[in-house]
């Protein structure tokens, strides 16, 4: 019998020890893997599927500390739930009320990515002993608010189809009830390559906004871009060489 518990534990001190990289890697998962799905149903369920990994995984890296499990649970949930429920549910033949609810899944999501990312900023920024663990939460952050970006954009996409323009079939492509969630899909997909192409001011051009409230959002993003680098994982880094570089004068006087 103290085999199986021995080995349970080993695995959730595993679990706790890498959470913020676990959450690292989800996130790659996702933002690699999903623009390679073309809009198909197939897609999209990967996409949900992995957009899950996300969640658990954050789940558990936020609330794992100061007992935030209820918290992030409550937070979590809503979206995980409604994101599911589209896919169970076809609500193709009612065009507003897919959209609708295509909104409104987007908001929990965005709700929850930014729970999560003002979570993770908190920790870090906090933290006077500076791990290899500490960077990978200062790099997930950073990919958690391209992410909140995409689905900004994606919200702005649904609400006005002439939002943000894409070269390789004009307008937006939101225009008919029997496509609409494979359409939504992959719209995400190609506004998370724009998201992040913001969010590191490369600015390519080829996915522009056209809109008032598009234009304020790229605009921002690439502002929180810069500042982030310039000040969270600067100081992430700063204090990781200060660390080593002490330790090894400690090392040298012993």
């Amino acid at each position: 019998m103290g085999m199986p518990n021995q080995n349970m534990t080993d695995i959730q001190r595993f679990l706790n020890d890498n959470r913020h990289c676990i959450t690292l890697l989800s996130l790659l998962a996702l933002v690699i893997i999903q623009p390679f799905f073309t809009h198909s149903w197939v897609g999209i369920f990967v996409g949900d599927l992995l957009f899950s990994l996300v969640i658990l995984a954050s789940i558990h890296d936020t609330g794992i500390r100061k007992k935030r499990w209820a918290v992030s649970i409550v937070v979590a949930l809503p979206a995980l739930g409604f994101m599911w429920a589209l896919q169970a549910f076809d609500l193709a033949s009612n065009y507003d009320a897919l959209i609708n609810w295509l909104i409104l899944r987007n908001l929990l999501m965005i709700g929850f990515l930014c729970y999560t990312t003002a979570i993770l900023m908190q920790e870090v920024f906090t933290t006077d002993e500076i791990t290899q663990e500490e960077i990978f939460g200062g790099i997930s952050a950073y990919l958690l608010i391209g992410l909140i970006w995409a689905y900004l954009y994606t919200t702005v996409l649904l609400y006005d189809k002439e939002a943000i323009h894409f070269p390789q079939h004009g307008e937006a492509t939101i225009e008919s009830s029997e496509s609409i969630k494979d359409r939504a899909f992959h719209e995400v997909g190609s506004l998370l390559y724009f998201s992040y192409v913001t969010l590191t001011t490369l600015g390519y051009g080829d996915i522009t906004p056209r809109t008032p409230i598009a234009r304020t959002l790229a605009w921002l993003e690439a502002g929180i871009g810069q500042l982030f680098i310039a000040v969270m994982m600067a100081r992430l880094v700063g204090l990781r060489v200060a660390l080593m570089i002490e330790k090894r004068r400690d090392e040298k006087d012993e």
